[in-house]
């Protein structure tokens, strides 16, 4: 059976473009029958609008101002929360009927019974929280109360100034005449408001002892007559209101003059408004400060308390952005921290939207379609139960699972993220619609939407909600561009407009990927996105340490293998493969490694172009070989390093060298005089043309035509054109690092990034250093090709024997050898076995005291009146390790020894070479002979000379009395 399309079994818009996802709070607040329509009200949002109306119940009770922050995502429906919230208190029957919140209208009336004047205020247009809410309040009241009195929020000394010299113009009849408006005479006293104002004129004593008064009803009432009659003009000013503290004040008096509870400021996108200032830290701060005065102020005088509701969807410190000064993050820090007791906060779930997505985005067009979604998300749940625990984001349970679908938690949970850094129209719900509407034209029943898809349509974002976030994306962008997305072609071969519909005239670049049928560059491209996704929100919990088998599981169906090993492997190895010619990328090391992409502005791989000139062909073989004596744990002294291998205990001196053995002259494959051995590492590489069996004929050619020698010969595979691409670059970062007058090169970073830039070209070393060595163990064959070094290894370039002993021609293989200088021992050891079969397996060092105790042994054996002595564990070891392989002890078991023997002239020849006194370490190693095959016979000789004249000299004393 065919699997079907999921898109024409959903209602969704035929044009994305077309359709507002923005929820306007003026025009919910105007609708409130479009409010509720297709509004999912979850359990948790009757919990938020519940504590929001808490919030006010007590402000009413205390008569004290509170600010509240509505905190939620861009997408998770703030500006639709105040406005059915503006419906409750307001007892419209659309919000009292909605099933949904029966349980909260007994509290809803309670509130409205006591008269609420609530204004709504869209900040992206204002210039100060000043213009905004009282230069909305005055309208408001002018609306609903155009016989009232209005309000002294404009700073009313300009406004008396005028007056004044308006005063002396027309002389002091006319003036009071037309400021009473016709009512003349020298009245003094208190002006009130409206209905309750006297019928009082303006006189000189009562002008000039309002306009000294501290009294704000007296002032009020003095330029309330003024902006109605003399001056109108400055009723129409928006941009010169008294200080917020005060204003709050005149404001909170006034509405409780004209017969209100309270007042209830909504303040939608006030947070999105400071962040568009940011080029202006000293306006942000200011205006953050005024924020504390919505809590309390210094005139205390508000007879109608003033509840604030505040859209956030980002902690407050982040309006200045990391790039801005420690210093002012931390002024505003101290600010908050001071009143952060005042501000309340209603938290809106993510999980709201989790809920809206099967109303606003993946609801079914009717319930046979409904029937086959839910039939298709069981066949997925069922098929990607490995999956679940991170497509679930953690704590999703399988019914919101279902609800979601054909989304999964996890993508919505980075979305949401992901939504914070852009700006308001790029809501989550409207790039998920995307995503069905134009960028999942294949998506079939009973899969999932791969997390990888989202890169495409965010990506689009031309301008983010702050300085920081634009250069996030713009890196993003550019990385992708330029950098990942040839590279991925390449590996899959669809560069050209004949494979890849990126690159064919008229393709949207908006979308991307979608509908390609090249599914393998299609889903190698998807991972690549996922971690430029992690890039951009590092902190999100879904994409923090994101590693290679997570990944797959959040582009679920992407990578279809028989095993999630091979998945993991395969993957690994193209990220491996992307990471030797993209620096950005960092993959880290183990079976399912961590994958990294770093969005850092610098450009590192400008200043690697720079030395270029750096990477010659003897400078790769100076940093390779320095590599390859690291890994040999030996110092880097040239091309031949004298090294004291102990065999056995015993010191054998010679040498290794780093030559290519196909150019090695005969001299070269032998070791120097003096020394024992020689170990000759062949280079990894060759020149073009050339591969590891030329150097494999150079060995045979030099064994027919000479004597054995004790030479060990030890040759690798090729590194592949990665990994030679890889040691360029550790060349060019060598270069730069050793150069002390790199400045010049670094003049096109800014001067303060230079510190950082010395930190990633270190880590960046460090990095490629580590990628080459574990390549080298691959190639010199400890080790078998993995994911992380697949990309570095020419398979078609190796050898089956990676060791050759021009002694004896013993085989030696150094697979499972854990380390390279492990491998070089091993290889020593068998070529030194080859060499001196018959030399004693020493485990501990041959000290004198050893020496001696092992005389005293050999000369109870020398008198021994039995053929066989039973010796103790530790006379056992010693004549096991020295005098049995010597051929001068038989063993009968562990600690049973037949009576020694041995030809009477070699001891005496020993015993005349040694003399009566034990030899010292020295003189056994003065008596070593390179030459001799049975390696310690005669030192061991000695030992039993020694052991002879003590006796026969002990003998002959009991003799002489």
């Amino acid at each position: 059976m065919t699997a079907q399309p999921i898109r024409p079994l959903l209602d969704l818009p035929a044009d994305v473009q077309k359709v507002s996802f923005v929820m306007s709070l003026a025009r919910a607040v105007s609708d409130p029958a479009g409010t509720f329509e297709r509004y999912a009200v979850t359990p948790a949002m009757v919990r938020n609008f519940r504590e929001a109306l808490q919030q006010v119940k007590g402000a009413l009770a205390s008569g004290r101002g509170q600010p509240v922050f509505l905190r939620g995502a861009f997408g998770s429906g703030k500006s639709h929360f105040m406005a059915a919230l503006t419906h409750l208190m307001d007892g419209r029957p659309e919000a009292l009927s909605h099933e949904k919140l029966h349980e909260l209208v007994d509290l809803a009336q309670e509130v409205s019974a006591r008269r609420l004047l609530q204004l709504h205020f869209h900040m992206l247009d204002k210039k100060s929280l000043e213009q905004a809410i009282f230069g909305g309040y005055i309208e408001r009241v002018r609306a609903l109360h155009p016989e009232a009195p209005l309000p002294a929020l404009w700073s009313d000394i300009e406004v008396f100034d005028n007056a004044a010299q308006l005063r002396r113009a027309m002389g002091d009849g006319p003036f009071f005449a037309a400021l009473s408006g016709g009512a003349a005479g020298p009245a003094a006293g208190l002006v009130g408001f409206g209905k309750r104002a006297p019928a009082l004129g303006w006189g000189a004593e009562r002008f000039e002892q309002a306009r000294s008064s501290s009294d704000p009803a007296l002032r009020q009432g003095l330029f309330d007559a003024l902006v109605r009659t003399l001056l109108p003009a400055f009723a129409g000013r928006t941009d010169n209101f008294v200080p917020l503290d005060a204003g709050l004040g005149v404001l909170s008096r006034h509405a409780h003059s004209l017969g209100y509870g309270a007042v209830v400021l909504y303040l939608d996108e006030l947070i999105l408004w400071l962040m568009t200032q940011t080029a202006d830290p000293k306006f942000v701060q200011s205006e953050i400060n005024k924020l504390v005065k919505l809590a309390e102020g210094a005139d205390e005088r508000r007879p109608a308390p003033i509840v604030s509701f505040i859209a956030r969807q980002r902690e407050l410190r982040e309006v200045v952005g990391e790039a801005r000064l420690g210093a002012e993050r931390a002024t505003i820090d101290e600010t908050l921290g001071h009143h952060r007791a005042r501000f309340a906060t209603v938290e809106l779930s993510e999980r709201n939207l989790r809920a809206i997505i099967p109303v606003k985005v993946a609801r079914p067009r009717d319930a046979a379609a409904a029937s086959q979604i839910k039939d298709a998300f069981e066949l997925f749940w069922r098929k990607a139960k490995g999956a679940m625990p991170t497509l679930a984001a953690g704590d999703a349970t399988r019914e919101e699972c279902a609800q979601v679908y054909p989304f999964t938690p996890a993508l919505i949970q980075v979305l949401v993220a992901l939504s914070d850094r852009l700006q308001r129209d790029r809501t989550a719900v409207r790039i998920l619609t995307e995503l069905l509407v134009d960028h999942e034209p294949d998506l079939l029943l009973g899969e999932v939407v791969p997390l990888g898809d989202i890169f495409d349509i965010v990506i689009a974002a031309e301008d983010a909600v702050d300085s920081e976030s634009t250069q996030a994306f713009a890196r993003a962008r550019s990385l992708f561009l330029h950098e990942l997305m040839p590279a991925v072609k390449e590996k899959n071969g669809t560069s050209g407009d004949g494979r890849c519909q990126r690159e064919r005239e008229g393709h949207s670049v908006l979308l991307g990927c979608s509908g390609c049928a090249v599914l393998g560059c299609r889903n190698d491209l998807r991972l690549v996105k996922t971690a430029l996704l992690a890039a951009l929100v590092p902190a999100e919990p879904t994409m923090r340490q994101l590693t290679v088998s997570r990944m797959i599981a959040l582009n679920y169906g992407a990578v279809r293998l028989p095993t999630a090993t091979m998945e993991v492997n395969a993957v690994s190895g193209m990220l491996q493969r992307l990471s030797a010619s993209v620096n950005a990328v960092t993959v880290g090391g183990g079976a399912d490694p961590v994958v990294e992409i770093s969005l850092q502005s610098l450009d590192l791989g400008k200043l690697l172009r720079r030395y270029d000139a750096a990477d010659s062909g003897p400078r790769r073989r100076a940093v390779l070989r320095s590599l390859v004596w690291q890994t040999l744990d030996l110092r880097d002294e040239g091309a031949q390093v004298n090294h004291e291998h102990k065999h056995h205990q015993i010191g054998r001196r010679g040498k290794v060298s780093f030559t290519n053995v196909r150019e090695a002259a005969d001299g070269e494959l032998r070791p120097p005089d003096q020394l024992e051995w020689l170990l000759v590492v062949d280079f990894p590489f060759d020149e073009a043309g050339h591969t590891p069996q030329d150097d494999e004929a150079r060995l045979r050619a030099f064994a027919k035509g000479s004597e054995q020698t004790m030479t060990a010969v030890w040759l690798p595979g090729f590194l592949s054109e990665a990994g030679l691409s890889a040691l360029g670059d550790l060349v060019r970062l060598m270069a730069i690092l050793e150069d002390r007058g790199r400045s010049e090169a670094m003049a096109e970073i800014p001067l303060k990034l230079h510190a950082q830039a010395e930190q990633e070209l270190q880590a960046m070393r460090a990095r490629k250093e580590q990628l080459l060595k574990d390549a080298l163990a691959v190639v010199y064959g400890i080790t078998t090709v993995s994911p992380s070094t697949e990309a570095y290894v020419n398979p078609e370039r190796t050898v089956v024997e990676h060791v050759r002993l021009l002694w004896g021609g013993a085989e030696v293989s150094v697979a499972g050898k854990q380390t390279l200088t492990a491998a070089r021992d091993h290889i020593l050891g068998r070529l030194l076995d080859a060499r001196y079969p018959n030399q004693p397996k020493l485990t501990s060092p041959l000290t004198t005291a050893r020496v001696e105790r092992l005389c005293g042994v050999l000369e109870r054996l020398f008198t021994a009146d039995d053929d066989v002595t039973e010796l103790s564990a530790d006379e056992a070891e010693l004549c096991e390790q020295i005098a049995e392989p010597a051929g001068l002890v038989v063993a009968r078991g562990t600690r049973r020894v037949r009576r020694l023997t041995g030809p009477v002239d070699e001891l005496e020849r020993a015993r005349e070479r040694a003399g009566v006194a034990t030899p010292t370490l020295r003189e056994l190693s003065d008596w070593m002979d390179p030459q001799d095959d049975r390696g310690l016979a005669q030192p061991i000789a000695a030992l039993i000379a020694c052991a002879w004249a003590a006796h026969t000299r002990r003998e002959a004393h009991a003799a002489n009395g």
